[in-house]
Order: C-alpha cells, then sequence, then structure tokens
C-alpha cells in the first residue's frame, strides 16, 4: 500500500479499498513493509522505500504511516512483511563489500547487519499521521520475517538466520505476532518430502527436478523456535506443477485442457488438498496456528503465455467473467481450513492472491488477480466469511489456539473473525483468518 499512498493525490485508491473490505467483513489485511517502487524494473524499483544501508525515502514511508492510520480508523488490522527475497535482497548483496550472491544474504556479516538495522528503524518508525510507534501500534496485528525466503543448497543457514531473526524482532517488539512468510517446502528429513513440487511423484512417466528440496525450508524445523509465533504456508499449483509434471506435448496453445475434458486441473485440486492437509496435521503437532498466507489459481488473461509458465488449459473454463475453476479451488482451501478450526485444530486462516484494485498497475497482467467484481468468487469469500464468523466463538473453548493467535498483550487483541489481504500495487493479496 505505500508504494500508492505515497502520492498524496492518489491516496482515494487505498482508502476505497479499505473501505471495500470492511463492507466485506474483512478485518486483517497483509502487505509489504518494504517497497518495490511501482514495478519490477530498476528504474520503477529506484523509488522504493529502502534507498541505501540507513537512507530511506521519506515520501515512501509516509504512505505506510498513511496505510497504518487509515487502517486504524477503520479497524483493520495489518500482517507486515518486512522483506521480500524475490525483488528485495539483492540490494543488500550489492551494497556488501563481502557479499557475492543471493545466498551469501543468509551468512555475510554486513547483510545480516543491514537487515537488522532496517528491521530497527521500521519497527521504531514513529507515524507522522497519528504519532504513534510502529512497534506500539495496535493496528498491526504481526510480522513476516520475509516474504518467501529461500536459501538454495544451504538450509542450515536459513534456519540459523530464521532463528538469530526472531529474536531480534522479538528484542525489539516483543508484544506484535511473528512469523516466516515462507512456502513451507518439506527438508530430506521429513516424511513428507514427497508433497514437495517437483518430486516426482504425482504423475507416473513424467520427470521432474526435485527443486523445492533445495530451497533451503524445513517447514517443521523453520516454525518451531519459541520466537515465531504461528505457521505459514503457500500454495501455487500453476507456478509449482506447470513446469513440474507437464509433458511437452500439453504445451499447445490451441489445446484447452478445461473444456476438452482434460483432468490437469483437478490433478492440481487434489495436489492442493493433500499439501494443505498435511500442513495442517504438522501445524497441529507443533501446536501453533496455521494461515495459508498465499494461494490462488490463474483466470482467463490475454496476456498469458505459456512462456509465463501458465499452460493454456489452466486459464479455467470458458472466457472471462467464468471462474469456475478458481471458485472450486477457493472453496476447497478454505473447506480444510474451517474444518480444522472447527475442530479445535492449528487452521485459523487463509489468504489469497491477489486482490486488484483496477487501477492500471501490474496487477493487470496477475493472471491470479481477484477483482470486487469477480462476484461468483466473492460469494465463495463472503460464505467462508460468514462461515467462520458463526463458529468463531462457539468453538472457543475447544481450540488450543484460542487467544494465542492473536497476541499476548490484551490491548492488542482483536475480534475473531475472518480477515483479508490487501495490497495496492504490483502485488496485492487478500487474507480471510
Amino acid at each position: 500500500m505505500m508504494d500508492t499512498a505515497r502520492y498524496p493525490t492518489i491516496r482515494w485508491r487505498v482508502t476505497s479499498k479499505l473501505d471495500a473490505l470492511v463492507k466485506e467483513g474483512i478485518n486483517v489485511i497483509r502487505t509489504w513493509g518494504f517497497s518495490l517502487g511501482k514495478g519490477e524494473t530498476p528504474e520503477l524499483r529506484a523509488l522504493r522505500l529502502h534507498l541505501a544501508p540507513g537512507v530511506y525515502d521519506e515520501a515512501v514511508f509516509r504512505g505506510m504511516d498513511f496505510a497504518l492510520h487509515e487502517a486504524a480508523r477503520r479497524g483493520i488490522k495489518l500482517i507486515v512483511s518486512l522483506e521480500d527475497y524475490w525483488l528485495s535482497i539483492d540490494r543488500y548483496v550489492e551494497w556488501s563489500p563481502s557479499a557475492g550472491a543471493r545466498t551469501d544474504f543468509y551468512t555475510d556479516w554486513f547483510c545480516r547487519n543491514a537487515y537488522r538495522a532496517h528491521v530497527s528503524t521500521f519497527l521504531n518508525r514513529v507515524n507522522t499521521f497519528n504519532g504513534v510507534r510502529y512497534r506500539d501500534d495496535p493496528t498491526i496485528f504481526g510480522w513476516n520475517l520475509m516474504n518467501e525466503p529461500r536459501c538454495t543448497g544451504c538450509g542450515w543457514a536459513l534456519q540459523a538466520w530464521i532463528d538469530e531473526m526472531s529474536l531480534f524482532v522479538k528484542t525489539i517488539d516483543p508484544l506484535h505476532m511473528l512469523t516466516i512468510g515462507e512456502e513451507g517446502f518439506y527438508s530430506s528429513s521429513c516424511s513428507r518430502v514427497h508433497l514437495n513440487p517437483g518430486s516426482g511423484n504425482r504423475r507416473t512417466g513424467i520427470a521432474s527436478s526435485p527443486w523445492a528440496l533445495m530451497e533451503g525450508q524445513d517447514f517443521l524445523a523453520n516454525h518451531a523456535g519459541e520466537h515465531v509465533d504461528f505457521a505459514t504456508t503457500h500454495v501455487w499449483p500453476d507456478n509449482w506443477l506447470g513446469h513440474a509434471d507437464y509433458s511437452p506435448w500439453m504445451s499447445n496453445k490451441a489445446f484447452d485442457y478445461a473444456i476438452h475434458g482434460s483432468s490437469v486441473w483437478k490433478e492440481k485440486l487434489n495436489y492442493t488438498e493433500r499439501w494443505l492437509r498435511a500442513h495442517v496435521q504438522d501445524a497441529d503437532k507443533l501446536g501453533k496456528p496455521l494461515v495459508v498466507e498465499e494461494f490462488g489459481k490463474s483466470t482467463p488473461s490475454s496476456r498469458i503465455t505459456v512462456g509465463r509458465g501458465l499452460q493454456p488449459g489452466e486459464r479455467v473454463h470458458g472466457g472471462p467473467g467464468d471462474f469456475y475453476v478458481r471458485d472450486e479451488f477457493f472453496e476447497s482451501v478454505y473447506r480444510i481450513v474451517e474444518k480444522s478450526k472447527r475442530d479445535g485444530g492449528s487452521g485459523q486462516g487463509t489468504n489469497f492472491w491477489v486482490l486488484y484494485d483496477g487501477n492500471g498497475e501490474g496487477q493487470d497482467q496477475d493472471p491470479y488477480r481477484v477483482s470486487l467484481y469477480d462476484w461468483t468468487t466473492w460469494e465463495k469469500i463472503r460464505e467462508h466469511v460468514r462461515r467462520f464468523d458463526s463458529f468463531s466463538f462457539f468453538f472457543a473453548s475447544r481450540s488450543r489456539f484460542f487467544g494465542y493467535v492473536y497476541t499476548t498483550d490484551v490491548s492488542l487483541s482483536v475480534p475473531r473473525r475472518v480477515f483479508c489481504c490487501y495490497h495496492t500495487g504490483p502485488h496485492t493479496t487478500a487474507l480471510a483468518w
């Protein structure tokens, strides 16, 4: 939201979407605490928040101030991701005189110190609109250490970094909730490793690379630390399985698998369900709440190409405005988490990618975008909100996670309702909790 709210003349885009989410009964959103500028090119990223070690663009910071202030006025809480693996940490490596590769971010002294300095600056920021320090702001529900951290071939380094930085954040801000923000891949030491995308176990005869196994994550170990308050998982069946489970002959632009009866999307739905059920069970064992922090299904779009990693038949059945397949995915995710919550288990939240505000930004090209006018999908979301709301208090006594999922500090507690996440800018998500 900060990338939009930095410009006073278009701050109405932020407030209008916050108003829309309040109307839908959504009261928690996830947003970036880092800034990518206005896009993914070097020129546009030059407009980012963090310009150099200790150097910030005050206009962007004021955008974050505005977003927090307006969210507070509407009773909305924010989950804030402090950094990003994909388009953000490279600059730490560039700044460091001793780091040479992205994986060095987790072990290089300069990079680690720069991250700690950034976190300290961010958490100690005093909002220019209301005078509240971020670490003391009850509008903030919790923090992500980083969006989707990976360390290819160096899981030990990622684990050490998580342990170090989670403790560091808690020394500054012991009141807010904290999690990692990762996808939740399994390590080779876990019996669930066969569920990783790229494992080659989903379709006989289709070769695939165990890429997820190499990314350094270990869902169980990563979330076991005492300073990590809740667990997250992301599930991207199109991104993950598009290059892991397709044979070359399927890359045919003229063939729509959904229309012609292919079971490809059903295979992906089955995989999504197995992935989520496994993570719910594992979070139960950890004794920590679980949030399905990102999930989505591609939609019809003339801008989707096979070269971008999405197969043409996965656009969903029919033309623009027909979201049957996506709605099936949303319903399935919601039912799995709802069952866990209803049974007193770890499943406590869902967060779809991505809420589209239709302002001509980069989201126009995001095949996962969800517009406020996608009526059938929003009906699924509304039903999810109503179901969560209907049994939240009735089942509170059965859930060992009730109260813990929010905070240990009474002043920061929020009603136990369904939440949603929203980013204004090239990357926007929505969450139900």
